[in-house]
């Protein structure tokens, strides 16, 4: 019974970020979270997993989330407590989130607003369904994803259940993705300003980063790289690393529109370098769409090609409209100056929209670019904690 020996002992003095020792123990924690619930010691087995989440979240190891708190799922629901039950559904489907199972991570966050809903814990149901639009934007549900974003900020508990809601930055992408961008720049500023308030260097870093994306789709290229370049300093001194691919293929993004492009193509490798290692597909294909931009603007067509056909497939592996569309007008665009005959295909495949592209899974249709794309959008929602 070495678990429950150890559940009576105290835990070592360690600071609010010992990123280093629960790196170390690792392997350990993990192992514990299962042992508990093997042994019955249900509650020690639910509270340990919730404590480990945000750690696992912020170093991007979406497996470990997943393995330890599918276990500590069935503890909690063992116990026979809602709320807990409720809570430890929620982080299953934030790894979910990241590796584009958006399915799997909607069955989960739907039991967890129902369970909520059940015990009348309104702050948390807040928070469960702002994770929930998350989801909707990733399908491409975009106005759906808007009109409940405004409904949850217009919830006065919305602002006591956390300091800084994560109904915030999920909006705040949303509009941007819709071109809302004088309304997604206010949302993003209140991000910025509650993160400040409230000493929330998590927080700090995320709201930077998504103001950067849309002073890239405003074209301020100049801001974008001074507001990318404080928040990859904020990373690499607090030991987060939610959000960082993200930031590096940004920051790629307004190199390549002031043609620095061998800078570029640099952001944009270590973004899908980082999003490869985090399991974040999702933002592997936006990389990939925007690392074959900066190629074609460099003249290596072909390699440009081979970038956007990786980023498809991604895409409409994970359900992402957005990016599958923005990988067709890549494609689109290097076969206007190579086959006009396959170019109008493409084009009219991205027209139809993915819902007819062959072996297509997503469940919505498909925003696209256009024929000059935008800059990828900014793909980290608000930390569903």
């Amino acid at each position: 019974m070495m678990v429950a020996a150890l559940a009576d002992l105290p835990l070592p003095s360690m600071s609010p970020l010992d990123v280093d020792w629960l790196e170390k123990e690792r392997a350990t924690l993990s192992s514990l979270v299962v042992s508990a619930a093997d042994v019955g010691l249900h509650h020690y087995s639910w509270r340990l997993a919730q404590a480990l989440w945000r750690f696992y979240y912020a170093r991007g190891y979406c497996d470990e989330i997943v393995h330890t708190h599918q276990r500590a799922l069935v503890a909690a629901e063992a116990t026979g407590d809602r709320r807990a039950t409720a809570a430890i559904n929620n982080y299953p489907a934030s790894a979910y989130v990241k590796t584009g199972e958006h399915r799997r991570a909607c069955a989960h966050l739907d039991a967890a607003v129902a369970l909520s809903r059940e015990a009348g814990d309104l702050q948390q149901l807040l928070r469960y369904q702002a994770n929930l639009s998350v989801v909707h934007w990733l399908r491409g549900d975009l106005e759906d994803a808007a009109s409940l974003g405004f409904q949850l900020l217009r919830e006065r508990d919305a602002y006591s259940a956390v300091k800084v809601p994560n109904a915030l930055p999920n909006l705040g992408i949303v509009l941007a993705m819709l071109g809302r961008y004088p309304k997604a720049l206010r949302i993003h500023r209140l991000h910025l300003y509650l993160a400040r308030l409230n000493g929330n260097e998590f927080q700090l870093v995320n709201a930077l980063s998504h103001i950067a994306a849309v002073r890239n789709r405003l074209g301020q290229w100049q801001q974008s790289i001074r507001l990318l370049t404080a928040s990859l300093a904020m990373y690499r001194r607090t030991g987060h690393r939610y959000g960082k691919p993200e930031s590096h293929n940004d920051l790629g993004i307004a190199y390549r529109h002031l043609g620095r492009l061998a800078e570029a193509r640099r952001q944009h490798e270590l973004a899908l370098e980082l999003a490869l290692d985090f399991g974040k597909r999702h933002v592997q294909s936006a990389a990939l769409n925007d690392l074959g931009l900066t190629l074609a603007a460099d003249g290596e067509d072909e390699e440009a090609m081979r970038r956007h056909e990786r980023a498809l497939h991604l895409a409409t592996a994970v359900s992402h409209p957005y990016e599958q569309g923005r990988a067709l007008a890549g494609l689109a665009e290097h076969f206007v100056r190579t086959d006009v005959a396959e170019a109008a295909a493409r084009s009219s495949c991205r027209t139809r929209g993915p819902t007819q592209l062959p072996d297509r899974r997503a469940e919505s249709s498909c925003l696209t670019g256009g024929p000059t794309q935008p800059p990828g959008p900014r793909q980290t929602p608000g930390v569903p904690g």
